[in-house]
């Protein structure tokens, strides 16, 4: 029998924030750079910050309904109680960067790299990934609606008391890929999930879904 290599867990650097000086939203604009900066319950619905750049910032109680974040840049950045509706994060760079108790509606991260994340108790009831990267990525006591990660490559990814209405991985690459702490309700395709971690009660839940992808008809 082959021996199989123990699943690794991912890296999450730890988030270092300095001493932040307050400021207000009106000062974001697409293409800015931001540092040591925190932004607290504003409304930038709407507004364009596309190719923006924020290290060291905290983002906090804010609403965000169709900014446009497609191409930022955020390092050591903190985001928690956001709420958005639609969020466009298409093509972001996010090294370091902790979600924490957010709220999104549909959010596109199409193309994104993603290093060292955390979401925690986040609630998303779409999310795009496709096409994107994830490496050293955790998802904790989230609730998750439709999540497509669809010809995206996952590497050290977690999940730990989360739950998710349907799952895509179509095509995806995946490397230490944890899936034991997520309660799956739908899965497109039985084979995308090649390369995961599951639990054998989570493959005793979905023995219908791979009866089906090997062509076993089941009688009782």
């Amino acid at each position: 029998m082959a021996r199989t290599t123990p699943t690794k867990p991912p890296v999450i650097k730890a988030l270092t924030l300095g001493d932040l000086k307050d400021a207000d939203a009106v000062e974001l604009g697409a293409g800015g750079d931001y540092m040591d900066l925190g932004f607290s319950g504003a409304d930038i619905s709407g507004l364009d910050l596309v190719g923006a750049n924020f290290d060291g910032c905290e983002l906090s109680g804010m609403t965000a309904d169709g900014a446009k974040l497609s191409d930022i840049r955020a390092v050591d950045t903190r985001i928690t109680g956001v709420n958005a509706p639609t969020l466009n994060l298409a093509g972001s760079s996010l090294d370091t960067v902790v979600f924490e108790g957010c709220r999104f509606g549909a959010i596109d991260m199409v193309e994104a790299s993603l290093r060292s994340v955390r979401f925690t108790e986040c609630k998303i009831e779409w999310i795009n990934l496709r096409g994107s990267h994830l490496r050293d990525v955790e998802f904790v006591g989230c609730k998750l609606g439709e999540f497509d990660l669809a010809d995206s490559r996952l590497s050290r990814v977690r999940f730990g008391e989360c739950a998710v209405t349907e799952l895509d991985l179509a095509r995806s690459e995946l490397s230490h890929v944890d899936l034991r702490g997520l309660e799956v309700f739908a899965v497109r395709n039985a084979a995308d999930l090649a390369g995961a971690t599951m639990s054998a009660e989570q493959v005793a839940q979905m023995a219908e879904v791979f009866a089906a992808h090997l062509g076993i008809h089941i009688e009782n």
